[in-house]
């Protein structure tokens, strides 16, 4: 029976490679809701958010190539034979200095399309850990904050009816 569940699974990856199926590693577009009025004394054992500074905390690369390096990222093993996707928030700080001092998953999606992966997780987890960042600033001074971003693990079936689904 083992031997069978084998064969199986080896078919199933030679179909997937045949029909030219891909897997992505992305931040889905999100806009920035409007800034809250700006604190007027900085607070240095405060985690600002993105609504009470008036610069994000950046990746030092810039956006395009952190979102590129992003997208480079190897799609789990795991999570490609058990065919799962997953959105995960994840939660980062960075310091006055630009120096990630801790990364956490906030959350997940779950739903039919969307399932939990320690996979995923661990690998966006170790991902932001290696990006070195520029701090937010409030009117020019560097201020700690805390970050969130959506990262979505997509199966995309060139020949499914449904776009961004696992295989059908």
């Amino acid at each position: 029976m083992r031997f069978i569940n084998t064969v199986l699974v080896l078919l199933m990856f030679q179909c997937a490679s045949a029909q030219n199926i891909s897997y992505s590693i992305a931040v889905p577009n999100s806009g920035r809701a409007g800034v809250t009025e700006l604190p007027t004394t900085i607070d240095t054992n405060h985690f600002y958010s993105y609504r009470e500074i008036n610069h994000l905390a950046k990746p030092t690369l810039g956006w395009n190539s952190y979102y590129q390096l992003m997208g480079e990222l190897e799609y789990p093993e795991h999570a490609k034979n058990r065919k799962i996707q997953s959105s995960i928030i994840v939660g980062f700080k960075v310091d006055e200095n630009g120096e990630i001092i801790h990364v956490f998953i906030e959350s997940f999606r779950e739903s039919s399309k969307w399932k939990k992966c320690e996979a995923c997780e661990t690998l966006i987890i170790d991902f932001f850990k290696g990006i070195e960042w520029l701090p937010g600033q409030i009117n020019n001074e560097n201020v700690k904050t805390i970050n969130y971003e959506e990262v979505s693990f997509t199966i995309y079936d060139p020949k499914s009816n449904r776009n961004n689904s696992p295989f059908h």
